[in-house]
């Protein structure tokens, strides 16, 4: 059995850790490659080849590796017009190199990975397998992405159980979903969150240290989380707030302008730590008072799992997958999308209550790491149950 996977990456974020991780756990028990449109990057690479799966790039070359124009859908289309051509490139190779591989089996992990492969007219009859990290809400898929799913997708890796049934509803048979959380190292996370800082971490002196890791985009909500730290200093508390995270190869900068804006409006500039994008986010956790995901999406959400298993009380939407971790007062807090003073709630009742939340956040450590859902051995187990079925047992 050869499992190649197909993956653009552009920034080495939550899902190409992933990637990185299930590629070489399987590689311990299968032929594993990798083939990669750009090689754009470094990050994404060096973690790949420590796992010593082979990496194949098609074009290093290529000058236009994202789209980009999300929510501006005339820049959209300028966009994928000037992309395209390099787009067919990839393709055509892709399918190529896939069938030079003697691939058996092909996972993907994004619209545009399974799109150019699905519609490639030169791609080997090889079963792809289609892993949707998101929620998958409808809208959240193009009408003729989810075309192609039904009709070219031979089996669905859903990250949740919100997840697999949103997809369902979208009309992917249920028989043909499998629910695959994200695993977690719990040594692993503890080990890295004992080594040093790459920075030097801002206002430790801050009583309340509140921690965002994510993409700096609208839908992950950090002009929520800087409306409640407002409201959180107004009722008392020496607060800051730390944002880790990027716009992104081809995101939205004036989302970053516009939320900048905002906390100098707010008068709590001086309180948020724009810190980008960051290799240490366990050794922030760990120096955090609590870690915040007021998303307005989620496949799961791998941030939230981590600071559980460092015993960080955590507070986030009911969004996707994150159902399947929070237990409301009882492995977390939940708060409504774009509720600033609900998520300014959860946040003074960590402050005002330390020993409940510490004993919240211990039931929430004990429940990821005992959880089978969230062990990396039982993950890989199922998804090679379906890697064989689909190789033909081989």
């Amino acid at each position: 059995m050869h499992i190649v996977f197909f993956e653009f990456i552009t920034v080495y974020g939550g899902a190409p850790r992933s990637v990185v991780e299930f590629a070489g756990r399987l590689a311990r028990h299968s032929k594993v490659s990798l083939v990669d449109p750009y090689g754009f990057c470094a990050e994404f690479t060096e973690a790949l080849r420590k796992t010593g799966v082979d990496h194949h790039v098609l074009d290093r070359d290529a000058k236009h590796v994202f789209i980009g124009g999300a929510g501006y859908p005339l820049k959209r289309i300028c966009r994928l017009a000037r992309t395209f051509p390099e787009l067919l490139r990839i393709q055509r190779s892709a399918a190529n190199r896939i069938r030079e591989l003697g691939a058996t089996v092909v996972c993907t992990g994004s619209k545009k990975s399974f799109t150019v492969l699905a519609c490639a007219p030169t791609m080997p009859k090889v079963p792809i397998v289609a892993h949707m990290r998101g929620w998958g809400l409808p809208g959240e898929i193009p009408g003729y992405a989810m075309w192609l799913y039904k009709r070219r997708c031979a089996w669905t890796f859903a990250i949740s159980e919100p997840s697999k049934a949103a997809l369902r509803c979208a009309g992917i048979e249920g028989e043909r979903i499998t629910v695959l959380h994200n695993p977690i190292d719990p040594d692993d996370l503890l080990a890295r969150a004992e080594l040093p800082a790459v920075e030097p971490i801002p206002q430790m002196d801050r009583p309340i240290r509140l921690l965002l890791p994510a993409l700096l985009l609208r839908t992950k909500g950090q002009h929520t989380a800087i409306e409640a730290l407002r409201k959180v200093v107004d009722r008392g508390h020496d607060a800051t707030l730390w944002l880790a995270g990027s716009v992104g190869v081809g995101g939205d900068q004036t989302y970053v302008e516009r939320t900048k804006q905002l906390a100098k409006d707010l008068g709590v500039a001086e309180r948020v730590e724009w810190l980008g994008l960051r290799s240490d986010i366990p050794r922030l956790m760990s120096a955090a008072t609590m870690v915040l995901l007021p998303s307005h999406t989620e496949g799961l959400g791998r941030v939230l799992l981590e600071a559980m298993v460092l015993g960080k009380p955590v507070a986030a939407t009911p969004a996707g997958g994150i159902c399947d971790l929070i237990l409301p007062g009882v492995t977390g807090q939940l708060f409504e999308i774009e509720d600033a003073d609900g998520l300014a709630d959860c946040i003074t009742w960590v402050a005002d209550h330390p020993e409940q939340a510490e004993r919240m956040a211990q039931r929430a450590k004990d429940y990821v790491r005992t959880s089978p859902r969230f062990s990396p051995e039982r993950h890989t187990e199922r998804a090679l149950e379906v890697f064989r079925k689909l190789s033909g047992g081989a």
